[in-house]
């Protein structure tokens, strides 16, 4: 299919009185055509501004995008979407690239935003300090047999400011529509999500679903391996994660700690309607004035086992797997670079 390469380039300081500050991605024969191949490379888009969606990059339906070893840094989206890139219906790569400080302050998706049957796969890459009204880092919609698939990456310091918001991520945030009989799937592995915050900048905010670190909405199955999550906030609701009339979720050698609530929620794992099974896996040192620091035991499935839970762990539910242990009083957790426990990134060990 027809290809276009974008190698070794800088694009900055453009702006659009519509769409895509930088660069723009139209398929006139629509997503029913051969998709067409984009490849990105060693190249920087800068301070780029479009009035509407795509600060930086602008794609429609049928392009299969890949960014490599790139940078997409303080572009905007002025009233809505994708203050990075913007993809309405095309399936993205990202490998080796940083989207950095790029901001849709009035929508969703500060660093990366995706819809419309796209699959996205990101890989060896940071995105920090974006900022959104929703998933501030990240924002995917998925539909037919889409796919979120992040490995190797760091998901840092983004900010979901809003005034009144009934839902909100300032990490990632992912909706799979209606959850029943689809195949739609989430995968963090190898990664760190960490210092996101959900910020609340009306005091008379009436959010109530916001999340610090990753919001899972009607997901048929995601898998969370060897990933640290930590230090993550939210004004209003749950500190870490939040998983909604989903599947299964399954946290391995994954550690969740040091994360906060400052409103009625969760400190670390929120469960609505789902099934979420840890093994090997440490929940401990989260912070939340209600219901509960950490997680209710009620909330994770029975099966999980050899997992370290915090002092916080709220219910009086047992988990009837094998090796679920709990922090002693007066014990806390301490960093660790040889990653023994908690999985293959910087990890939280008992003191």
């Amino acid at each position: 299919s027809e290809g276009l390469l974008i190698d070794g380039s800088t694009i900055a300081g453009n702006l659009s009185a519509g769409a895509a500050g930088g660069v723009r991605m139209h398929n006139s024969s629509g997503s029913s055509a051969a998709p067409r191949n984009v490849l990105i490379r060693d190249s920087n888009f800068l301070s780029n501004q479009a009035e509407t969606q795509g600060g930086a990059v602008f794609a429609d339906a049928g392009f299969n995008l890949a960014i490599e070893n790139s940078s997409v840094t303080e572009n905007r989206a002025i009233t809505s979407h994708g203050g990075g890139i913007y993809l309405d219906g095309s399936a993205a790569t990202i490998t080796g690239s940083q989207f950095t400080a790029n901001q849709a302050t009035a929508g969703s998706g500060g660093g990366v935003f995706s819809q419309n049957s796209g699959s996205l796969d990101i890989t060896s890459s940071t995105v920090a300090e974006n900022v959104a009204l929703v998933g501030a880092g990240i924002y995917k919609v998925l539909t037919g047999d889409d796919f979120l698939h992040i490995s190797g990456s760091s998901i840092l310091a983004n900010r979901a400011e809003h005034a009144s918001l009934a839902t909100s991520a300032a990490g990632i945030y992912l909706d799979g529509g209606s959850a029943a009989g689809n195949s739609r799937e989430f995968t963090l592995t190898n990664s760190t999500v960490a210092n996101n915050q959900s910020r609340a900048t009306s005091d008379a905010s009436t959010a109530d679903n916001t999340v610090g670190a990753i919001t899972l909405n009607n997901i048929a199955l995601a898998t969370i391996t060897n990933s640290t999550i930590s230090s993550n906030s939210a004004d209003d609701f749950d500190g870490a994660i939040r998983v909604a009339n989903s599947g299964t979720v399954t946290l391995v050698n994954t550690t969740i700690t040091a994360n906060e609530s400052r409103g009625a929620g969760w400190g670390a794992v929120h469960n609505i309607n789902s099934t979420i099974v840890a093994h090997n896996t440490i929940i401990a040192d989260n912070l939340s004035t209600d219901p509960s620091g950490d997680v209710l035991l009620s909330h994770l499935d029975a099966a999980s086992s050899h997992n370290l839970f915090g002092e916080s762990v709220g219910d009086v539910g047992v988990l009837t797997g094998a090796g679920n242990s709990k922090l002693q009083p007066g014990q806390r957790l301490g960093l660790s670079e040889s990653g023994a426990d908690g999985g293959g990134t910087w990890a939280h060990v008992r003191l």
